[in-house]
């Protein structure tokens, strides 16, 4: 299963629904860093071999033209609630399943309708 970091702006069960899925899973604001900028998340991101999750589209203008990065999930649903969010994300993620994808250096866009894959 993969290993994520939640960011700040996805609801705050997210966390727990990826853990519940067998997923290795963090949420900023369990390790204090809610106040955190972009660089300092995506830090540790590489540090821990984490993908982030998030609805900031600035994550993904990080990585493009680095050569590796472990990886953006990155969330354009629009206003959904919280709990449709993460709805989608599990969805979405569970799509990506079979067969498993890697998500390091590739930036996965999910959004209402479909699921875009691609590299930074």
């Amino acid at each position: 299963m993969a290993r994520f970091l939640v960011d700040g702006n996805m609801p705050a069960g997210t966390a727990p629904v990826l853990r519940s899925l067998g997923h290795d899973a963090s949420d900023v604001r369990e390790l204090a860093m809610s106040n955190s900028d972009d660089d300092e998340i995506f830090r540790l991101c590489h540090a821990e071999t984490r993908t982030i999750v998030t609805r900031d589209r600035d994550f993904g203008e990080l990585v493009i033209g680095q050569p590796s990065h472990p990886g953006v999930v990155l969330l354009r649903v629009g206003g959904l609630r919280s709990a449709a969010i993460i709805d989608r994300l599990v969805e979405a993620l569970t799509s990506l399943e079979e067969p498993p994808i890697s998500y390091s250096g590739r930036i996965v866009v999910i959004e209402r309708t479909r699921v875009r894959i691609r590299t930074a």
